[in-house]
């Protein structure tokens, strides 16, 4: 999770760059973007482990997986 939040957190100083600088705006708001979109695929991959997860611990309770 401290990769998601390094993620938003550069992705909050893109678009503050996009405001101190509007001539490159356009390129600042991509990198924005661009993060944002990596912290989401992150999100993501986490609640599917986490699903993933769960399920074989109810299948194992239901006596229909054994870890070995």
């Amino acid at each position: 999770m401290e990769t998601i939040r390094r993620f938003r957190a550069i992705a909050l100083l893109c678009r503050q760059q996009a405001v101190l600088h509007p001539e490159d705006s356009w390129s600042w708001l991509g990198k924005a973007e661009r993060w944002e979109h990596l912290a989401e695929t992150k999100i993501a991959a986490h609640s599917r482990e986490c699903n993933q997860s769960n399920s074989l611990v109810g299948l194992e309770h239901l006596g229909l997986l054994t870890r070995g």
